[in-house]
């Protein structure tokens, strides 16, 4: 099938109507595809619409241009959430999209595609097409590969019903501590939340990942499209009575678990201040009428057991057992010359 594709800025009016066009139809569009999120420095977001030979609008994509570090002036695009009924019109000729997108760009060094879908039948034809492309599939990934996936089906009381009998323990311990679930709406708390954040990834050992909390508390200020959850102790005074958070985000049709923090203080005891938080977050999915609910990654079954995010993963198990493979990265490298260029500077460097 032929393709027209036209590059837009993104948030620009073709960005955000064919949006709303798009979900008019039904058709689970992405948080990530409505709002900006914070970008690194050099770096800019696109919408790329995908019309037929009539000049409808049948899917669209956002991408990310950055500057390559390895050769100066080289650039490279990463195409996110890329998958499920969204791009189903597309996916067989995914490989096909992003070449003839890629001649759009001059001194372009690869393409990074990022498929989601918990479909493995529809992201394999996808990753096929994109291989006989001479895409190369990625084995170390960005994104998690499986996930946890909470059903959604069946009343509040059933969900709650189908967690584990010491998650249910945990969630109502919370409860009977006095603690209180709350949107953290005031601006007061951003300072506490990056420090939250900040001690969550330091028990761990890790890097955090960049967090813009002052863009995630305006794009969950209508509890639309995403959501920040915050735990009150009822013994402390602001900011520090915040003592964890969650932010959830919607896709459409799915909820997801994106970012989770809390702290460890001798006045909080041995409290799970995250428990109830989730399934707060998980209550909201449902009424947000999402099919299902992403827990946002989990370790591989077979992972040693002093793998650093065992517990996190334990913890998540409570929620569901249900385990998912849902995504699959692929690189394209459009320039062979520029991709030898790399090659040679890399080796140098070593």
């Amino acid at each position: 099938m032929r393709y027209e594709l036209s590059v837009v800025p993104f948030g620009a009016a073709p960005h955000l109507s064919d949006l709303e066009a798009l979900a008019g139809r039904g058709i689970a569009v992405p948080h990530h595809y409505r709002l900006e999120d914070a970008l690194p420095r050099g770096s800019t977001r696109f919408w790329c619409r995908v019309l037929d030979a009539n000049g409808s609008l049948i899917s669209g994509f956002a991408f990310t241009r950055f500057w390559n570090r390895t050769v100066p002036g080289a650039r490279s695009i990463r195409i996110e959430r890329f998958g499920r009924a969204l791009h189903e019109p597309i996916h067989r000729d995914a490989g096909t999209v992003f070449k003839a997108l890629a001649q759009q760009h001059r001194l372009l060094l690869r393409v990074l595609v990022e498929l989601f879908d918990e479909d493995g039948v529809r992201r394999d034809v996808a990753v096929q097409s994109l291989l006989e492309q001479g895409g190369l599939p990625q084995e170390h990934t960005r994104n998690y590969s499986e996930t946890l996936s909470v059903d959604l089906q069946g009343s509040p009381d059933e969900i709650f019903a189908r967690f584990s009998s010491s998650t249910r323990r945990n969630i109502r311990s919370v409860e009977k501590s006095g603690a209180t679930i709350v949107e953290v709406t005031d601006p007061r708390y951003l300072p506490r939340l990056a420090e939250l954040y900040a001690q969550s990834f330091e028990r761990t050992g890790a890097v955090p990942p960049h967090a813009d909390f002052a863009a995630i508390q305006r794009e969950a200020e209508n509890g639309k499209h995403a959501i920040l959850l915050g735990c009150i102790w009822p013994t402390r005074t602001p900011p520090n009575d915040l003592v964890a958070f969650v932010w959830g985000r919607s896709h459409g049709d799915h909820g997801s678990y994106d970012i989770g923090a809390s702290e460890r203080a001798p006045d909080l005891g041995r409290v799970p201040l995250i428990y109830p938080l989730l399934w707060n977050l998980i209550q909201w999915s449902k009424r947000s009428a999402h099919s299902w609910f992403d827990l946002g990654g989990v370790i591989p079954a077979d992972a040693p057991e002093d793998h650093p995010l065992r517990g996190i993963s334990a913890f998540k198990m409570g929620f569901t057992d249900r385990r998912v493979a849902i995504s699959s990265e692929v690189w394209i490298e459009p320039n062979r010359v520029l991709s030898g260029v790399s090659e040679r500077i890399k080796t140098l460097r070593k």
